[in-house]
């Protein structure tokens, strides 16, 4: 087990996050408000000559030291010459409206292309429960063109606080092969540490969970890195990951890290071909990569994926005894 250590530049907590790169229930959008995988944007394209629409968050259960809102965002404003034209951000408590930040589209651009982050002070409602709002207004038609909205976050500070904010590790592993795992622990906490855990689980509950104890100074703000080494007697499909133990966590819905699939190949050889017998229509939908795709690309990413070796065909060989497994693709063929 290897360890250094690095800088972050402070500590706090996201307590709560929205990327926009899944479903977003409970999100109430108007009009030109469209979200798009990794994205929530308004488009004022279409819009008619008075515009006046807004995006709004669910409900959020303020922590009690929350304090910063910040927005990952652009605006880009299509006709500078208007002189009526708004987009503003403010905290709902019930019906009440509190704008927390404005910007005047005579002013244009705001931001990078790819999202400025946008650093808001919401320390005034902590421990309530808020909606956060996006609105835009204007006369003019076309005056804003795009308000891209890449990540909404909000911060908080914590006493103690550890969390898993990095993995990496193999894939796929020949049984009995052994594998690295690399894993970042984050003290995002205004205390430091010296008592804590760093376990590595398997979500199947196959293997038995590898358990360190950590007696190192890890100060605030500090990261720590470390490095498993492991190797498995057994043939499986699962999902790993690493998660922080500190006694009395303050916030321990960030002790886990993100989970990597593995798979632990078994002791005999196996060939696999891939008859692409479809005229590959993109009829699939990909949540992961956000795209629409045929059947032979989503069994391809799906085996690439878990590292498993195959071939690829569009014919069906004269003589397939070679293979172990053909899979085949059957769909959205039209002769004409």
């Amino acid at each position: 087990m290897l360890m250094m250590l690095i800088q972050p530049s402070f500590t706090q907590t996201v307590f709560w996050e929205e990327d926009f790169f899944d479903s977003i229930p409970g999100w109430i959008l108007q009009n030109n408000w469209i979200h798009h995988p990794g994205l929530l944007n308004f488009n004022g394209s279409a819009t008619p000559y008075y515009f006046d629409y807004t995006a709004t968050s669910p409900f959020i259960e303020l922590d009690e030291e929350a304090d910063q809102l910040i927005i990952n965002q652009y605006i880009e404003v299509w006709d500078f010459d208007a002189d009526d034209g708004i987009a503003e951000i403010a905290i709902l408590l019930g019906t009440d409206m509190h704008v927390v930040w404005s910007h005047d589209l005579a002013d244009g651009d705001w931001g990078w292309y790819s999202g400025t982050d946008l650093i808001l002070d919401v320390s005034e409602f902590a421990g309530m429960d808020i909606r956060i709002l996006f609105h835009s207004f204007g006369n003019p038609q076309y005056m804003i063109y795009n308000w891209n909205i890449f990540n909404v976050s909000l911060y908080t500070t914590f006493n103690n606080d550890l969390a898993v904010t990095d993995i990496s590790g193999p894939k796929n592993l020949e049984n009995g092969e052994p594998g690295t795992w690399d894993f970042t622990i984050t003290n995002f906490g205004e205390l430091s540490q010296d008592n804590f855990s760093l376990s590595f689980i398997d979500y199947k509950g196959d293997l038995l969970p590898t358990i360190v104890q950590i007696d190192q100074l890890l100060l605030p703000g500090e990261s720590m890195d470390f490095q498993f080494v492991l190797s498995f007697q057994i043939q499986l499909n699962t999902l790993v990951y690493a998660e922080v133990g500190l006694p009395n966590d303050d916030f321990p819905a960030n002790n886990a890290s993100n989970k990597l699939f593995l798979r632990v190949e078994p002791e005999f050889d196996y060939d696999i071909l891939i008859w692409d017998n479809d005229n590959t229509v993109a009829t699939i939908w990909d949540p992961e990569l956000g795209d629409l795709v045929g059947a032979e690309v989503g069994i391809i990413r799906a085996l690439t994926g878990a590292g498993i070796d195959f071939d690829l065909s569009l014919t069906l060989p004269n003589n397939f005894s070679e293979y172990d497994i053909i899979i085949c693709t059957m769909g959205a063929w039209c002769e004409s």
